[in-house]
């Protein structure tokens, strides 16, 4: 009985100590300069020609910059403990909510609404070009 318990309190532990890291993880990930591959509002899903490029800088310091065709916001980001969503500017009017669907340090895919329009968009880490 002695066994079964060690086994089961080392296996929490490591579980625990494993899930504390791949949130870390994520976070870390994230930090880099994010562009608009894909975009789909209310189920339609626009091509490249008639999409506005969209791009989001999260940065180490839990700060933010989103360009959108002639627009820049700037504020604070944060993730949710379980890491399903990224906040931007939490408790301010401006407050946004977007649902991580999917992540990995080469592709974000995120949905929210505003009032009630839907979007998806699916960002690709930005890479700069060379002149």
């Amino acid at each position: 009985m002695v066994k079964i318990s060690i086994f089961v309190i080392a296996f929490l532990m490591l579980f625990t100590i494993k899930s504390f890291a791949q949130g870390n993880k994520v976070s870390q990930d994230l930090i880099k300069v994010w562009a608009i591959e894909e975009y789909i509002e209310n189920g339609n899903k626009f091509s490249k020609e008639d999409m506005d490029e969209i791009v989001v800088d999260f940065k180490e310091d839990k700060t933010y910059i989103y360009r959108e065709e002639n627009q820049t916001f700037k504020g604070k980001w944060e993730l949710t403990d379980d890491e399903t969503k990224i906040i931007f500017d939490k408790g301010s009017a401006d407050e946004e909510v977007w649902e991580i669907i999917s992540f990995d340090v080469s592709k974000l895919v995120v949905k929210f609404s505003i009032d009630k329009t839907k979007y998806k968009f699916t960002f690709l880490p930005k890479i700069k070009k060379t002149e």
